[in-house]
């Protein structure tokens, strides 16, 4: 596929992360410059990735998430030859979301120039690896512990059993994504717009099976266990704007829901002294969403907003205006598995525990779920309320 895409490229490999050992390490190589003595000593070569500055490119794009283009490698700052006569490369990230596997390589060790959409079209087939890659390792993951269950006889091989469909939903659509972006009649624009789909598909995939996994562990009993970081605003907004990017992509055309985030409202957060596991809040994050945009009326916006509660706890709050959740609802909808007739009614696919996994997220924080009832205008609030450091 890679070859047939990129023509001009006359050496390709793949690198996978060493996940113990913080190393990439070559998986896959194409091209005969990788039979020559040269390229036998390289395939056992290793590359930290946790260097600063980093040592190499593949480093340079594991710690960025971005690719890399090097038109001219002798001026690169982040380069170390792999073969000699390489002229230019272009080192792209193998990811779903936030998360990166690996690198995918393509040099070129001739006069000729990468194409205009080369860097683009690398990138894209990156994501598309990765998302073959965690799903394959998620779906293999999810059938053994399906099938564990189904010997217990327990209700709960049935979540797991949607929760293998709705992955599948990604699937079908990122294929679609894909060979829609590498139609050669593409504008640029058109490629752009396909690639944030293609991040919207991956990251629900992810997402999804990131829910497989925290549900597995909760019911077994295990407490979701929350990694503190200290919060950084820019990365806070950055992740809402994406995340509400991907989710508005994501709906079907004709519903014309848009996803809004007041950016001056976060202004209030500044100098919060607070920590987070950045992993669950963009996960308690999606999952809210997701339920905004498949229960909002049409012709309608989710609001996304955030501000302090009190002197010691500050907020993210989401607002959409749609299904209605009554003041006795609330304490169901927070329990695994439940889904309102209106919910089922409107959409077949959930597994009714978005809500419930969002409040553990939220206890591993020390903070809590709020839910605030429909008012008027059919007005839904939730928010998720985290304590400062100092209160924590």
């Amino acid at each position: 596929m890679i070859k047939n895409v990129l023509p001009e490229g006359d050496t390709l490999s793949i690198r996978l992360l060493d996940a113990e050992r913080r190393e990439l390490y070559y998986h896959a190589t194409l091209g005969e410059a990788w039979d020559s003595p040269a390229g036998r000593e390289a395939m056992g070569r290793r590359f930290l990735v946790d260097l600063s500055p980093p040592e190499s490119g593949g480093a340079y794009v594991f710690q960025t998430g971005e690719p890399y283009q090097m038109d001219d490698v002798s001026k690169a700052p982040h380069y170390i030859p792999t073969f000699r006569d390489t002229r230019r490369e272009i080192v792209a990230p193998i990811s779903v979301g936030s998360v990166v596997f690996g690198t995918i390589e393509v040099r070129i060790r001739t006069q000729r120039a990468f194409s205009r959409h080369a860097r683009a079209i690398t990138r894209l087939i990156g994501q598309h690896l990765g998302l073959y890659h965690f799903l394959v390792t998620t779906l293999l993951g999810l059938r053994s512990a399906r099938a564990e269950l189904l010997q217990q006889r327990t209700d709960q091989a049935k979540v797991f059993e949607d929760l293998e469909h709705q992955l599948k939903t990604p699937i079908v659509s990122a294929h679609a994504w894909i060979q829609a972006a590498l139609s050669p009649r593409n504008k640029p624009e058109q490629l752009q717009g396909q690639m944030l789909a293609i991040r919207g598909v991956t990251k629900k995939a992810r997402r999804v099976a990131l829910n497989m996994r925290h549900f597995s562990a909760l019911a077994q009993g295990k407490p979701l266990n929350a990694k503190l970081a200290q919060l950084d605003h820019q990365w806070l907004l950055r992740m809402l704007g994406e995340s509400a990017a991907d989710s508005e992509i994501l709906l079907p055309r004709h519903r014309r829901i848009s996803f809004e985030l007041d950016r001056a409202s976060f202004q209030a957060l500044h100098g919060t002294p607070a920590y987070v596991d950045r992993d669950l809040l963009e996960q308690a994050v999606s999952n809210l969403l997701d339920n905004a945009g498949k229960y909002s009326y049409s012709d309608r916006a989710v609001v996304i907003s955030g501000g302090r509660q009190g002197t010691d706890r500050f907020f993210i709050s989401i607002v959409n205006f749609g299904l209605p959740i009554r003041a006795w609802e609330i304490q169901h909808v927070v329990e695994r598995g439940y889904r309102g007739e209106a919910a089922k009614l409107t959409t077949g696919e959930g597994a009714g525990i978005g809500l419930w996994l969002t409040e553990h997220i939220m206890r591993a924080h020390g903070g809590e779920l709020v839910i605030i009832p429909t008012g008027r205008e059919d007005r839904t609030e939730i928010r998720l309320v985290f304590p400062s450091a100092r209160t924590r």
